[in-house]
């Protein structure tokens, strides 16, 4: 009778190890999904890693404005706000009253408003307006620059 007792202790697998096998299996699951099908394939549907928001880019151009980056200040970047995808750069409204480092930044030759829009859906977002607005914008502003300088 002693015999059976001490037989049936040492057959079986702890609760700790069985408990960290489990913990082992799905790690390794959740390391090949993500490896394999990237990790915001992962992290996305739970929205645990957002994309950039608004106070990140305002945090970006506040440094691109000291060292005086001009295409990191004159880029467009794509945010989620209040619930919209939207393209900002440092010029944006939203972003005035965030940027304290003082600049002389000139974005000439880089793409404006209008340029990003060229490949952009009409109704897209860029610094507050859709992309249908800037080029109605744009157009406007180049027929009255045009008719000024007919005048002279």
């Amino acid at each position: 009778m002693l015999k059976r007792e001490m037989n049936k202790k040492g057959q079986g697998l702890s609760i700790t190890t069985i408990i960290l096998i489990i913990l082992g299996l799905v790690v390794l699951i959740f390391l090949i999904l993500g490896f394999t099908r990237g990790f915001d394939f992962l992290f996305g549907k739970f929205d645990v890693a957002p994309g950039q928001d608004l106070e990140a880019v305002a945090q970006s151009c506040n440094i691109a404005a000291q060292g005086n980056l001009r295409i990191d200040f004159c880029t467009f970047k794509e945010v989620k706000f209040q619930g919209k995808n939207e393209f900002v750069n440092c010029f944006d409204s939203k972003l005035a009253g965030s940027i304290t480092a003082s600049h002389n930044i000139n974005c000439n030759g880089l793409p404006d408003e209008k340029a990003f829009c060229a490949g952009k859906d009409a109704s897209d977002l860029v610094n507050g307006k859709t992309c249908e607005e800037w080029i109605k914008k744009k157009t406007e502003d180049t027929n009255t620059q045009d008719q000024s300088a007919g005048k002279k």
